[in-house]
């Protein structure tokens, strides 16, 4: 599926909508070297200071040694309306050609599983904007029936092809009806 940008908040008119209360999806805490309440899965980050909005974003860096490239994930427990809809996920990135992309899990019959999907590579990873200006990437994901956003899992993921870093801040997740 391919992104689509938004240049402002961009809502669809008429729709219900609930934010997800994603613990530190603005990156603007930080422990240890990580995003609090984030972990870091492999390669490297650090906290950037070139945020678009606050004090801090998180900064992808290239791998050298890892064969995944940089990745961090946050899994989080949510007062999720009931299933159907879609699950709007959002944030504010740069990043060169493809090489920035997002995915997210959540219950699906009882069981941690994708529901991003991307067709095109077969693959639950999303892509991001490709020409390495800052942009507002947003992504829609169907959610069928047997979704429960009572867990969700958030994984954002520089590509071990990437040669330069990716900033990525204000990440949130919008249940639309």
């Amino acid at each position: 599926a391919r992104p689509s940008f938004d240049a402002g908040g961009g809502s669809a008119g008429g729709s219900a909508s609930r934010e997800l209360q994603l613990p530190n999806g603005s990156f603007e805490e930080w422990r240890d070297g990580v995003p609090a309440r984030w972990e870091l899965v492999s390669g490297e980050i650090r906290r950037s200071d070139s945020a678009l909005d606050g004090r801090f974003a998180l900064e992808l860096l290239p791998g050298r040694d890892s064969k995944l490239g940089s990745r961090v994930k946050i899994r989080f427990s949510s007062e999720a309306p009931g299933a159907g809809g879609k699950l709007r996920v959002r944030f504010r990135g740069r990043a060169e050609r493809g090489r920035l992309s997002i995915s997210v899990m959540a219950l699906v019959n009882g069981s941690l599983a994708f529901i991003s999907r991307n067709p095109e590579r077969k693959s639950p990873w999303l892509d991001s904007k490709d020409d390495g200006a800052w942009g507002v990437i947003v992504h829609e994901i169907e959610l069928t029936p047997n979704v429960d956003l009572g867990q969700v899992e958030v994984r954002l993921l520089l590509r071990r092809e990437a040669t330069t870093p990716a900033l990525v801040d204000d990440l949130s997740l919008t249940v639309v009806r």
